[in-house]
């Protein structure tokens, strides 16, 4: 695993597995991500409770698109089986492609910087980024401080 502090240059190519996810998906503001995430990670976890599914991975957000003003983005939980969906919750699968691949520690504010780093790291390998990624939290925002955050981003490549 590579990790991305004040260099923030520890990127690498991967390829990633499909994996089945209970999911919702939201076009919010950036004002209103972090109480739509806490909301949709509450209702999610309610669902998956409700219907005894598996937890097989960290829970993500994975952006569709943004603008200036909004992300469309997808909150989920990967899980071990198939499952119906109910109301905004439904089967969503991370898909199988080439990314690139690196680990933010620290504050989820600070994203934005791994962001331009990774960027320019993708271009400098020859590659275009795609205009999707998706974030894995690797840990708690209640139980370790915000320096101490980890956050995988997977950068699909063209």
């Amino acid at each position: 695993m590579l990790y991305c502090r004040e260099n923030m240059d520890d990127y690498e190519l991967i390829d990633t597995k499909e994996q089945l996810s209970a999911a919702m998906r939201e076009r919010v503001g950036y004002n209103e991500i972090a109480s739509a995430v806490g909301r949709m990670y509450g209702l999610l976890w309610d669902f998956i409770m409700r219907r005894g599914l598996r937890v097989v991975g960290p829970p993500f957000i994975y952006y569709h698109s943004w603008s200036d003003e909004s992300a469309d983005l997808e909150c989920g939980f990967p899980v071990s089986e198939p499952f119906e969906g109910e109301g905004s919750i439904r089967p969503f699968t991370l898909p199988s492609l080439r990314a690139a691949r690196g680990t933010h520690v620290g504050p989820y504010d600070r994203l934005v910087e791994t962001y331009g780093s990774m960027e320019r790291w993708i271009r400098s390998q020859g590659y275009e980024p795609a205009d999707h990624m998706w974030e894995a939290y690797l840990n708690d925002p209640e139980k370790v401080p915000d320096e101490e955050l980890m956050t995988e981003v997977i950068w699909p490549i063209k």
